[in-house]
């Protein structure tokens, strides 16, 4: 299983080839294999994949498989400072993504896998701390404001 980024992101609607890339527009893959688990790669064709070394990889991840069903997770920091090899993933921008998978059961390897088209993945930015702070806020002035109404009321009726 792979997942498929530009190496570069732009801004406008040009991507890489669909097919790992090419030589003016190289890809980063985030993937995972049986026997070597989750790494990171540049890819500028199909045949030209330079695996990222272990000590510039940051990429993680754990597959499950259970009631005859595979579950991936890979995970790795979303920016990615001064390494020009990992693009970073900033929050707000449509990033082109594309999925690729091969079934080794059915003696798919190299070229012979499925693929998708390009998508677009946009990273949300982090949720303020302002919607836990002012619900609680409002609460308080209002059950303020409905003491100071009920005293209020209860003097002008004693008056």
């Amino acid at each position: 299983m792979a997942l498929q980024f530009p190496a570069r992101i732009s801004e406008g609607t040009e991507r890489p080839y669909v097919l790992m890339g090419d030589g003016a527009n190289p890809v980063y893959l985030l993937r995972w294999t049986s026997g070597g688990g989750v790494g990171e790669a540049n890819a500028s064709g199909l045949g030209a994949i330079t695996l990222l070394k272990k000590e510039e990889a940051q990429a993680k991840g754990r597959v499950v498989y259970q009631d005859g069903r595979y579950r991936l997770v890979m995970k790795r920091p979303r920016a990615a400072p001064t390494r020009a090899a990992v693009p970073p993933f900033p929050v707000g921008t449509f990033i082109p993504v594309a999925f690729q998978a091969w079934d080794g059961d059915n003696g798919e390897v190299g070229g012979k896998m499925s693929l998708s088209s390009w998508y677009y993945l946009r990273l949300e930015p982090s949720p303020s701390i302002a919607r836990w702070l002012y619900p609680p806020l409002v609460a308080i002035a209002v059950l303020g404001f409905e003491l100071w109404g009920f005293s209020w009321a209860r003097r002008r009726l004693r008056d």
